[in-house]
């Protein structure tokens, strides 16, 4: 949770600090390199466990199926949403987008 703080007050800080041209905005900034290293970390762990029970319980192709169609289907529709959204709010505007 507090990972997710720290990266949210950053994009929170930069954007402050570019359309709002609030003073000492930027300074929030400083926190999303902590709240990234947060989130590796902890992704890290819980994903790794995950992979070393699947190592434990022996080879098969079976299981690592399963496991990259679940972490697909847990990852993609969230990435695909948000594509989404910010092609509407912000269109490219790039000739070759």
């Amino acid at each position: 949770m507090a990972a997710t703080a720290c990266v949210l007050l950053s994009h929170f800080g930069l954007f402050a600090a570019v359309h709002w041209h609030l003073p000492h905005a930027d300074l929030m900034f400083v926190a999303g390199p902590f709240g990234l290293a947060g989130c590796f970390v902890l992704s890290g762990y819980l994903i790794g466990g995950m992979l070393l029970r699947i190592v434990e319980a022996g080879p098969g192709f079976r299981a690592w199926r399963g496991f990259t169609l679940r972490r697909l289907l847990r990852v993609l529709p969230t990435y695909l949403l948000w594509l989404i959204v910010l092609a509407l709010v912000d269109p490219p505007t790039h000739p070759m987008a």
